[in-house]
């Protein structure tokens, strides 16, 4: 049995970066996994022979369960399993198509679960999920609602299959950072920039991450601003953080498309 790791959303960010951490792990394989083969090209030659290239739509069912078959075939012992795939849009509601919402609630929800339940039976005492949410699990936000439900999905479910997989010791981390520095996030929004209070890079979230999965934490929660707006999230009335929110970002849309 080879010792493996799977990465989705591997040729983002924060997937690169976790790649470029688990190559320092004592693994026979990375199994690097994105949308599209365009995306994973020079990967083995960036990265190295352990890299096994994996194009797989994660809103496709059938993607999914090609992806399952592989995994029974080749029987391989995972030692990692990271959901790093991951869609974002700040937009009113009614401006996302019913296709968008499919593949948004597909691939921040229904793949990772699937996922989680391909790799667990060949997962093995020491082993580690490791599930990308994010700062928006802790509270709604409008405009990114979406995202923030889908993050939020994640967290809840991280942290509750932690709890049911601590007699296996295997252990589920929920990754909750703030800003990240990559290309998900908008520079501008109708002609005005963006401004993202404590951005941080994707290396450190990763590392931090990993220290979380390793030590058994079921969430990881980079920078101390995010773990005092994780206590504010607590403390203060949701309908506060909203409305903050609500005031912050309505500038940047016209009435009109609300």
């Amino acid at each position: 049995m080879r010792k493996t790791a799977l990465i989705t959303g591997a040729a983002g960010g924060i997937g690169r970066s976790f790649v470029r951490e688990l190559l320092k792990k004592d693994l026979d394989e990375i199994w690097c996994i994105d949308r599209a083969e365009e995306l994973l090209a020079g990967f083995t030659e960036e990265f190295g022979d352990k890299i096994i290239p994996m194009a797989v739509d994660l809103s496709s069912l059938d993607d999914l369960q090609r992806l399952r078959r592989i995994t029974e075939e080749k029987k391989p012992e995972i030692r990692y399993l990271v959901n790093c795939a991951g869609m974002a849009d700040f937009l009113p509601s009614v401006k996302f198509s019913d296709k968008r919402l499919f593949q948004t609630v597909a691939v921040n929800c229904t793949a990772p679960i699937v996922l989680s339940n391909i790799c667990i039976p060949f997962m093995t005492c020491g082993s580690h999920i490791i599930n990308m949410a994010s700062i928006g699990a802790f509270t709604p936000l409008p405009y990114i609602n979406l995202y923030c439900a889908s993050k939020a999905f994640l967290r809840y479910y991280s942290r509750a299959l932690h709890a049911e997989l601590k007699k296996k010791q295997i252990s589920v981390t929920a990754v909750c950072p703030g800003w990240v520095d990559t290309n998900m996030l908008p520079r501008k929004m109708n002609g005005k920039e963006m401004k993202y209070e404590g951005m941080s890079q994707p290396e450190d979230v990763v590392k931090k991450a990993m220290r979380d999965a390793e030590s058994g934490n079921d969430m990881s929660v980079y920078t101390l601003l995010v773990k005092w707006r994780h206590l504010l999230c607590k403390i203060m009335p949701q309908k506060i953080c909203i409305n903050l929110w609500a005031k912050h970002l309505a500038g940047f849309f016209e009435e009109s498309s609300i």
